[in-house]
């Protein structure tokens, strides 16, 4: 707040210490000549805050010919005659001179009336010789602004609008300007100074005089004028601008914005394709105006035609290139390998477009990644680490950029391609032994229920490769399992003639329904990739449901049905052979097995053997 002629009480605090100095404070006087010195040894504590004293020094009636002059670490020091002496007021605080560059400052920020008095009553304190800087900052704000002179656009003796800016020149500080076309500015209100002033004329045509005056807290200018002819323009149209004055348009809709002139507002357009407009009509008038480009990419002229109700304009037109946005239909790693066991792979773009580059990664958000020229294929190190890779694209050209499409591909050791699964059935509990060549076999019983756990299926080395799934809800499209057993059926067998032992293949698990319509089999979760799957099928049975016509007999392995050829009666060395099976990224690899003749017949397998071959 600003100072004023209240009486302000000293605080304990600042009493004490006021005290304290002014009791204990000593002084040595030393005379030469004319001049009088006096040192004060003021004691003070640390924590002193008020840290200013008054002398009086006897003797002095007149301050003529009398100057006082104080050491630096007194920076406030004033005098005067008080009742026949003279009173020497001495600040010695530390932080004054910081106070009042704060209080002045603060001033200069703000030039408000209160600032200058809070910086004024700071400065006053400072003695002559450290005062003056201080005094004049203040006076070269806390005066009148001066306005020499203004210019309005920019010095054009004639405008066609009625709304014109005004540049001037000024010393001091503004805070509000008037401007009127009356040189007493009749009408006329402040408004808080801004970056241009801005200033609409009378609508009558003629030389027109406008007069300027700027004010602050501290007074105003002298008004100053210019100026300026208006004539009125005829009601046109100038200009059109498609999307702003872009080039390009991704988009079949467009804005198209208009210059009119004239003092007339426009009330209707046209806006066509068409050079004559011969086939638009007369729309209400609103700027900018939404149009749809005819169909068809290429250079697109667009005509238009503004009217106020009595005039219309002339056509004026502009052109924008309306172009397809790129897209990227698809990409293909390997040509659609499931699976490789090189880390560097081929990838081969399907755009819609003429691409300019391309961008990959294992990233869905290009983490990393960076645009490169484009060209197809081209090369792709995946990341290390052998497990389904999945590669992300996009490709851009000068004016778009495509959705990301992705592929995937099974990085895999080269020691995968070969693997066998080798799996036989058992009407009781689920196991793994080793056959006399040394080959794992699974032995499994291929009865499913939803609350048992899945049987996990070792390779022919012996290492732990899947799961048989014993989970009706994991095993895909199938209806049901093929658990039937009939003893009575299986094969009838000696010598180990086979590829296997006989005892490998005397089970034989079954189960009846019509193929399609019914779908009975065995699922298995294994790597992906692909696999050639190998059935042997044989029964004793020559004369019932068990012996069938082996022509009727399908076989659908992950979708691929084939219809097996050859004796299934007591057979040991005929394997059905179903190859390039694809097994995708979710491992699900579905044996079924069923006939196209009767329900009542039942359709099985001894041995499966399941091959990793790419």
């Amino acid at each position: 707040m600003s100072g004023d002629d209240s009486i302000w009480f000293p605080s304990v605090d600042e009493f004490f210490e006021y005290w304290f100095m002014r009791t204990f404070t000593t002084a040595k006087k030393t005379v030469v000549g004319q001049n009088i010195t006096y040192k004060l040894y003021v004691p003070k504590a640390a924590n002193f805050w008020f840290r200013n004293l008054t002398c009086l020094i006897s003797n002095i009636a007149s301050l003529d010919g009398v100057d006082v002059v104080s050491s630096l670490n007194c920076p406030g020091t004033s005098f005067a005659i008080k009742d026949g002496q003279l009173m020497v007021n001495l600040d010695f605080n530390a932080d004054l001179l910081e106070k009042v560059e704060r209080y002045v400052a603060k001033f200069e920020g703000s030039l408000d009336i209160f600032d200058y008095e809070d910086a004024q009553y700071f400065v006053q304190m400072l003695k002559a010789g450290i005062r003056e800087p201080y005094q004049l900052r203040l006076d070269m704000l806390a005066a009148a602004p001066t306005l020499t002179s203004i210019i309005i656009n920019d010095n054009d003796d004639i405008t066609n609008s009625r709304d014109i800016n005004i540049g001037y020149t000024s010393e001091g500080a503004i805070t509000h300007y008037m401007v009127s076309e009356s040189a007493t500015f009749v009408g006329a209100e402040w408004i808080e100074i801004a970056e241009p002033i801005l200033f609409e004329l009378s609508s009558e045509e003629g030389v027109k005089t406008v007069y300027v005056k700027f004010k602050n807290d501290y007074g105003e200018s002298e008004a100053v004028s210019d100026t300026i002819e208006y004539i009125n323009t005829a009601f046109g149209l100038t200009s059109v601008s498609i999307n702003g004055g872009e080039s390009v348009s991704l988009e079949q809709e467009v804005s198209i914005t208009v210059t009119a002139t004239g003092e007339n507002t426009p009330t209707q357009y046209k806006v066509s394709e068409t050079a004559d407009l011969s086939d638009a009509s007369w729309q209400t008038y609103v700027n900018p105006i939404p149009f749809t480009l005819s169909t068809g990419v290429g250079t697109k002229t667009v005509y238009v035609q503004i009217s106020d109700g009595t005039d219309a304009s002339a056509i004026v037109s502009d052109t924008i290139d309306f172009v397809a946005p790129i897209e990227l239909t698809s990409i293909s790693i390997n040509e659609d390998a499931v699976d490789t066991t090189n880390q560097s792979v081929s990838v081969a773009f399907t755009p819609v477009g003429t691409p300019t580059h391309y961008m990959l990664s294992e990233s869905a958000t290009f983490v990393g990644a960076s645009w490169v020229a484009y060209e197809s294929p081209v090369n792709f190190t995946l990341s290390s680490g052998y497990a389904t890779k999945t590669i992300y694209a996009k490709v851009k050209d000068a004016n778009s950029e495509s959705e990301v499409v992705s592929d995937t591909i099974s990085y895999v050791e080269a020691s995968e391609i070969g693997r066998k699964i080798i799996v036989n059935f058992i009407e009781g509990t689920s196991t793994t032994s080793v056959l006399p060549n040394g080959e794992t076999i699974n032995t499994v019983y291929p009865a499913t229920y939803e609350g048992w756990d899945n049987i996990v299926l070792k390779d022919s080395s012996g290492v732990n490769v899947g799961y048989y799934v014993k989970k009706p809800s994991q095993n895909g499209d199938l209806t049901g399992d093929i658990s039937s057993f009939f003893s009575w059926a299986n094969p009838v067998l000696s010598g180990d003639t086979g590829t296997y032992p006989d005892s490998a293949i005397l089970v034989r698990a079954t189960s009846n329904g019509l193929y399609p319509e019914v779908k009975k089999g065995l699922a298995f979760i294994i790597p992906s990739g692909i696999y050639s799957v190998r059935i042997l099928m044989s029964s004793s049975d020559a004369d019932t449901q068990h012996y069938i016509d082996i022509g009727i007999l399908r076989y659908e392995i992950n979708g691929t049905v084939v219809t097996p050829i050859g004796n299934v009666l007591n057979n040991a060395t005929l394997f059905t052979e179903i190859d390039d099976v694809v097994v995708g990224v979710d491992g699900l690899l579905t044996v079924c097995v069923g006939n196209t003749y009767s329900a009542g017949i039942y359709s099985g397998y001894n041995l499966i053997e399941i091959i990793r071959t790419a």
